[in-house]
């Protein structure tokens, strides 16, 4: 349907000052005009006027670097970005697994946390997560996703014991004067272990799920996006999805 954009401050990036009026879109959703409102207007031939309300308006944000099909499974973690302790990682985490009744067959993952903004100013260990469950494996990582925290369940499921040694280019946690595990793992290489235990049991349905992903993509303005270090069954899925 046609609608003409007005009341916003709209940013062309023709140059570092160019601004305009109006945006008007046509029938197919593309822009048809960007420019003065009264040659706007002329062109809208009766179309919706939407009001901003004096926002601003820009091109769709090109995204030079992200993991789509990774980023899909965050729509199945707890969101822990907000937790400014131990304790409030433990109760979203909490909270999630009895929303989303997740038994033992399961697995409970959280994402985002910063160990800056906790109160403990360090990387919370497996005691944390073991209070969450010592049935489920558990799982956070990192808001930089170079690293993250298990507890003894998943631990045990992955493998990983004290007797593992650090991979090259990664490293896992040990408690002080034991060697204990503390539940610890950073990049990749440390935490790929545990992935393969988490990710079968998160039930992923990329078909049922690239739309939600698609609108998150665009409620921050990106509109075109990326898929680094894309798997060889993800460029297939990708693959089906462009030819639907």
């Amino acid at each position: 349907m046609k609608r003409l954009f007005t009341n916003a401050t709209f940013v062309t990036m023709v140059d570092e000052f160019d601004t305009a009026d109006a945006l008007l879109v046509d029938d197919e959703g593309r822009i048809a005009f960007v420019g003065p409102l009264e040659e706007a207007r002329k062109r809208a031939e009766g179309a919706e006027e939407v009001d901003l309300g004096g926002a601003a308006v820009l091109p769709g944000l090109i995204d030079p670097h992200s993991h789509f099909t990774g980023a899909l499974q965050y729509l199945l973690y707890a969101d822990l970005s907000e937790c400014t302790s131990f304790a409030e990682i433990t109760e979203t985490l909490r909270e999630f697994a009895a929303k989303r009744r997740i038994g033992p067959d399961g697995v409970i993952m959280g994402n985002g946390y910063d160990q800056n903004n906790l109160v403990e100013q360090r990387h919370p260990d497996k005691s944390v997560l073991n209070a969450v469950s010592t049935d489920v494996p558990v799982l956070i990582t990192h808001v930089s996703n170079h690293m993250g925290v298990a507890n003894d369940r998943l631990l045990e499921l992955a493998g990983i014991t004290p007797a593992t040694p650090d991979p090259e280019g990664g490293r896992y946690g040990r408690m002080d004067g034991t060697g204990d595990l503390d539940g610890y793992a950073e990049e990749p290489a440390a935490m790929n272990p545990f992935y393969a235990v988490t990710t079968p049991r998160l039930g992923l349905d990329f078909n049922a799920m690239i739309g939600d992903m698609q609108r998150i993509y665009l409620e921050h303005g990106v509109t075109t996006c990326q898929d680094g270090a894309t798997a060889p069954d993800m460029a297939a899925v990708l693959a089906g999805l462009a030819k639907a």
